[in-house]
């Protein structure tokens, strides 16, 4: 990645096909590691921005950040809370040949992880924003048809699942959203 070394959004450095192809070392069996790759930025807002679109690419392609920030380092600890890494925890990539869900309304990456009582969802957007229509299998990632998502980093955030699908709305552009859907049905406020 250092070809691409600067301040720009990490979405605008490698399409997702190449990110694919070759960061992910799964045709050799490596670990995929990135390095920091932010350059030329001094306004902490900026950098901060930078940052975030970074954690968005990364996470939803299994990517580790060598010198990683702390929003990266907070939702990967997360997400080993729910099992990553382990037997207990699936992981669902928008890549896969019989995809658990798919995003429209969108020009996006996602990735979903999948324990005994919680589905966590990342949605990246690659484009320019907007709203995210997800439908999700629910049989396969062991959800009820009605449930309820709420926004990991604003709890008060919360998003109906009806019959499978639900609307992410106002993604910003290269933004992410990390979405907690318990198994349990909870009461709607």
């Amino acid at each position: 990645w250092e070809m691409h070394y600067g301040g720009s959004d990490f979405q605008d450095r490698f399409p997702r096909d190449y990110i694919r192809a070759v960061t992910l070392g799964r045709q050799s069996g490596n670990m995929p590691v990135v390095l920091q790759g932010i350059t030329e930025v001094s306004d902490p807002a900026q950098r901060a921005w930078v940052e975030r679109t970074r954690t968005g690419v990364c996470l939803t392609h299994e990517l580790t950040v060598w010198q990683a920030d702390p929003l990266f380092i907070r939702v990967k600890q997360f997400l080993y809370t729910l099992g990553y890494g382990t037997p207990t925890c699936r992981v669902f990539h928008y890549w896969d040949e019989h995809p658990a869900l798919t995003v429209s309304g969108l020009d996006a990456a996602w990735i979903a992880f999948e324990n005994r009582d919680t589905v966590a969802v990342m949605v990246t957007d690659y484009g320019g924003g907007g709203d995210a229509r997800l439908t999700l299998d629910t049989r396969r990632l062991g959800l009820p048809a009605h449930c309820e998502a709420v926004n990991w980093e604003k709890p008060d955030d919360h998003w109906p699942v009806s019959d499978g699908t639900m609307t992410l709305p106002a993604i910003p552009k290269h933004d992410f959203r990390l979405l907690l859907i318990p198994k349990a049905v909870a009461q709607h406020r």
